[in-house]
């Protein structure tokens, strides 16, 4: 098992090794999910756009949204 451990600003590093097995590098994206109590990450296997389309939307407008992660960070 390989473990690492979250950053004051809630930032994780993927190891390695898990980077180089499933070929992620800088720049792509990956999506997050909450399934029964864990935590699903996948890679982005299509353009940004096509995802966005099918994301349901925010119910806070898009300022407020920002505001309430900003507060998260500090």
């Amino acid at each position: 098992m390989i473990t690492g451990k979250v950053s004051k600003k809630g930032q994780v590093v993927l190891p390695k090794e898990i980077r180089d097995k499933l070929n992620i590098g800088e720049g792509d994206i990956l999506v997050f999910a909450e399934k029964d109590g864990k935590i699903i990450i996948e890679i982005l296997n299509e353009p940004f756009t096509t995802f966005l389309e099918k994301s349901t939307p925010f119910e806070d407008r898009a300022i407020d949204h920002q505001r309430k992660l900003r507060d998260e960070w500090e």
